[in-house]
């Protein structure tokens, strides 16, 4: 089916650069034997930012020898690098501050990650400590958590970056390191979901949104949107998720005219109306990929808990870079969307003192729930799911429920599992899950929470803990103690 939203958007985008304060070079040359480095551009769980300054690229391995480095951008305003510090997920090392830098939007500046013992280059400044090749690093202002850059294994190989595109908006994936400048795709990898680059970072044609769950049970479904200035026909494509083995599909013949949109069934069986289908059905982790000949034209890719059930995953606004959870508008422009009503609102995986591990639910919506009709399971082997107390949890409202792993008179509310460094909670409701929270070590090291925020959001982020109360973003212990950064001005 296809619709047009009766009006067109025009994107002009403008790549001003007035004054680098680091000079610009060229990427280093690969070998053969780095195709495994090149990952899947995908979104980063844990990367966020929301400050004008932001964290815009790194390279944790350079292909020449060179030292790691991470590179800041400024999206607007001016800003001054001493109202900020660093620092990576080891627990090991200090938080570095900022040099007294001004910095105005648009311009970028790189910072050396170098071993402690090691002499800061000339002109530089430095950090004393390398980035892993799992690794995050989190920018604070005046002690509090402004944004993370987080990246796996496998996203940031040798002779490889990971950041931004677009600079300071765009989402987090692999790149083509280029230090100091304009931030730039990375290139072949040969595997299905990356078999070329996609040149155009707003292509003519967008993969603009897919439901995996349908809440009326209906076919899974994805939709296209013609986002370019010209028509375009849909027969000249063909699209495939991310499954082993499986080829791309050809699309119907039909035409676009820019602003409009095409909404096509993923089902294993043709539908009983004989509409157009790919002969695929969505997961619940998945990517689909837009193909014109053997050229890669787009992608949506999303993970657990970004497309359950009566929620889609796709384009806000229509066409746009911006990816996120909505409201299914099959064939309609994008619509945002409100959590729950029952979210997992926060977790503490390890407790300083060693007590319980626990998660806090939050009732997001207006209405009173029943908690009595929810059950939840973490992401371990043989876990069966464990139904939640049967009482009533009124909106705005937190329960705090202990995964102390057995029975025990020590908490009002418990489960018979514990929660794992990485690890994830899953909350069921007829069957489907509703709510899913995922993370890994360094999200929520001891002492530390791992959560949503604000609270019911769909922003997850390390926290300070706060059971049974309204979130916070934690800030670095002793922030006026800082370790200085190294820095060379020989």
């Amino acid at each position: 089916m296809r619709h047009s939203t009766g009006k067109r958007y025009l994107l002009i985008l403008l790549l001003c650069f007035s004054l680098f304060l680091t000079g610009c070079y060229e990427p280093s040359e690969n070998g053969d034997d780095e195709d495994e480095a090149a990952a899947d551009n995908q979104t980063s769980a844990v990367s966020y930012f929301n400050d004008a300054l932001v964290i815009n690229e790194i390279v944790a391995k350079d292909a020449s020898g060179g030292n790691d480095w991470i590179e800041l951008y400024v999206t607007e305003g001016t800003v001054s690098l001493s109202d900020y510090s660093l620092v990576d997920d080891d627990p090991d090392h200090e938080i570095q501050a900022l040099p007294d830098i001004s910095l105005s939007q648009g311009e970028f500046y790189t910072i050396e990650a170098i071993d402690d013992d090691d002499e800061c280059p000339e002109g530089c400044s430095c950090v004393p400590f390398k980035l892993g090749s799992d690794d995050s690093v989190t920018l604070y202002r005046d002690g509090e958590a402004v944004g993370t850059l987080d990246w796996a294994e496998g996203e940031a190989g040798e002779g490889f970056s990971y950041g931004l595109l677009p600079d300071g908006t765009g989402t987090a994936q692999t790149l083509t390191p280029t230090k100091g400048c304009a931030n730039a795709a990375s290139g072949d990898s040969g595997d299905i979901k990356s078999t070329d680059t996609m040149g155009d970072a707003f292509p003519e044609l967008a993969v603009n949104e897919a439901a995996a769950k349908a809440a009326d049970g209906g076919d899974d479904w994805i939709e296209f949107y013609a986002s370019g200035a010209e028509a375009v026909n849909l027969s000249d494509y063909s699209v495939v998720d991310d499954s082993d083995g499986r080829g791309p599909a050809a699309l119907p013949d039909v035409n676009l005219s820019p602003g409009e949109f095409y909404v096509i069934a993923a089902a294993d069986d043709a539908p009983e109306d004989g509409s157009d289908y790919v002969p695929f059905k969505l997961g619940s982790n998945d990517c689909v990929s837009l193909f014109k000949g053997d050229d890669l034209i787009d992608q949506l890719e999303w993970d657990d808990g970004d497309a359950l059930i009566g929620y889609s995953y796709g384009r806000y606004a229509d066409g746009s870079e911006k990816v996120q959870t909505l409201s299914p508008t099959p064939g309609y422009e994008n619509e945002m969307t409100e959590r729950g009503p029952l979210v997992i609102n926060e977790i503490m995986a390890k407790d300083p003192d060693g007590g319980f591990d626990w998660f806090e639910l939050f009732n997001a919506g207006d209405a009173d729930l029943n908690l009595g009709q929810y059950l939840v399971v973490d992401d371990g082997d043989g876990q069966e799911p464990q139904v939640l107390p049967s009482l009533v949890l009124t909106p705005g409202a937190f329960l705090v429920v202990y995964a102390a792993g057995e029975e025990t008179d020590e908490a009002p509310y418990w489960v018979d599992f514990k929660l794992g460094k990485s690890d994830s909670l899953s909350l069921i409701l007829n069957d489907e899950v509703v709510d899913y929270m995922e993370w890994e070590e360094s999200d929520a090291p001891e002492g530390y929470a791992y959560g949503l925020y604000p609270d019911g959001s769909w922003e997850r982020r390390p926290l300070e803990a706060t059971p049974a109360a309204e979130n916070k973003t934690y800030k670095a212990a002793h922030p006026m103690k800082n370790q200085k950064m190294l820095k060379n001005e020989d």
